[in-house]
């Protein structure tokens, strides 16, 4: 089966939820400050560079259940991951990391006061590797829960692998309805020193209609378990596997991410290709950018100009996330980050120190 959906537990399980959700005023707050946790904002490489603006803002963190693929009933062995939200003042971003380092943003909403996370529904997303031409009763299957986040008015789906992913709240939003498969391929990509694509290392990459809301697309990596979101106004049908158009190659990047010791950009920082490409098979169409650890974003398609070539590095930020479980920063895990603007496309491109990558349409 591809879907999966369980809004008999809405008010059973939300509750539950609201317990293991830290608002503000019940967060253990750095001294520093009853507002933020201070996130070590790390100075240029390039003298160069420009400033990095605003402090960045920490706004709440939670603590939310997900279930296995195939796992039917949430119980006290269901595993937690923690889940942070930032706001990137400087940018008009907020920003989510999981206590696995990966990351999405969106442009900042109006925020609410309510800094709980209520729960919704949940989707089993079948998802083959690269090299898997069919489903079978092999393939991997992920379990993807979806909440709302009552101060970000946003959904955020959370997968077992970590990954997450945000979306707008829509009107006319239901919870008993599934995933709907539309289509499937691979994309390769280049590994940094890679001119071409010979034996470049590729991902399998599947695209479902979440039917709760009128317009939005699920993405997912079979390799990484990897997940993005995307608005696609005209909404696709299904397309026979025969009839599946081949993602368009667009462009390459390379990006230089530094881990959170250090300080300044250096001959050893490690660099991290992405591959940018467009879908095909939507209306609307789509971009879809995916790193080499196999890290998927996701951003509504609009021309790109390639007299504007590579990027332009607008600064880094050092973000905590802490295990599921955890109230007090002490332990918390430090992910660098690196905010570039994606010349060609103009969108901004967000990359953590762990390869994943979040992408903020422009």
């Amino acid at each position: 089966m591809l879907r999966r959906w369980y809004s008999y537990m809405l008010m059973l399980v939300g509750a539950a939820f609201v317990g293991g959700t830290w608002s503000t005023a019940q967060q253990p707050i750095p001294p520093s400050s009853d507002t933020k946790v201070p996130p070590k904002l790390l100075p240029g490489g390039d003298p160069k560079s420009p400033p990095q603006g605003q402090d960045l803002k920490f706004l709440h963190g939670h603590d939310l259940k997900v279930r296995p693929g195939g796992e039917k009933d949430f119980t006290e062995k269901t595993p937690r991951i923690g889940v942070e939200l930032y706001h990137d003042v400087a940018r008009q971003v907020v920003l989510a990391i999981s206590e696995k380092g990966w990351i999405a943003a969106v442009p900042a909403p109006s925020l609410g006061s309510n800094p709980q996370c209520q729960w919704l529904t949940a989707h089993d997303l079948h998802a083959r590797k690269a090299d898997e031409k069919d489903f079978t009763p092999k393939t991997r299957k992920y379990g993807v829960e979806v909440f709302h986040d009552l101060a970000l008015r946003q959904l955020l789906y959370i997968c077992e692998s970590g990954s997450v992913a945000l979306a707008p709240l829509p009107a006319g939003l239901v919870t008993d309805r599934g995933p709907k498969f539309l289509h499937g391929f691979s994309l390769a990509v280049r590994r940094p020193e890679q001119n071409d694509f010979a034996n470049a290392p590729r991902f399998g990459v599947e695209i479902f209609r979440d039917e709760n809301t009128p317009d939005g697309l699920v993405c997912i990596v079979g390799e990484s378990g990897s997940i993005a979101t995307v608005p696609s106004p005209s909404m696709p049908a299904a397309a026979p596997s025969d009839q599946v158009k081949n993602p368009q190659t667009l462009y390459g990047l390379i990006l230089r991410v530094r881990t959170a010791q250090e300080k300044t950009f250096s001959d050893t920082t490690r660099r991290f290709s992405v591959e940018v490409y467009a879908d095909p098979n939507t209306a609307s169409g789509h971009l879809l950018y995916i790193s080499q650890t196999g890290a998927l974003a996701a951003a509504v398609q609009k021309k790109v100009d390639d007299s504007k070539r590579g990027v332009t590095w607008l600064g880094g930020m050092a973000l905590r996330a802490r295990r599921a479980g955890e109230r007090s920063f002490d332990k918390a895990t430090q992910y660098n980050i690196e905010v570039f603007r994606d010349n060609r496309s103009g969108n901004l491109l967000y990359i953590c120190e762990t390869g994943s990558i979040a992408v903020v349409s422009q």
